[in-house]
């Protein structure tokens, strides 16, 4: 029984350490939309794609339970609630 308990208990914290280089990326292109630092450029160039693919992702659950388009500032503030939500039911199952 403990070994299924730490077994458990790391996949719970692989998921967290993922829910923290999300938050991350997308608080990254947060900064560099707004304040445009040229030493940003190339990691901001590369996180681009990873960025896309979460708000495509995000917009499609969104359309089908909404029925309604979003900016790309809304989608980050969903996606972002919505891992704050994921981060609280893993820490309430620790």
């Amino acid at each position: 029984m403990g070994l299924t308990h730490n077994l458990l208990a790391g996949i719970f914290h692989l998921v967290l350490v993922a829910t923290d280089l999300i938050f991350l990326a997308i608080m990254l292109k947060v900064i560099y939309d707004r304040w445009h630092f040229t030493w940003l450029d190339n990691i901001a160039n590369t996180i681009a794609p990873f960025i896309m693919s979460l708000t495509t992702t995000t917009q499609t659950l969104t359309l089908k339970l909404t029925t309604h388009h979003y900016s790309e500032k809304a989608l980050l503030v969903i996606l972002l609630t919505i891992l704050l939500f994921i981060r609280l039911i893993i820490a309430s199952l620790l």
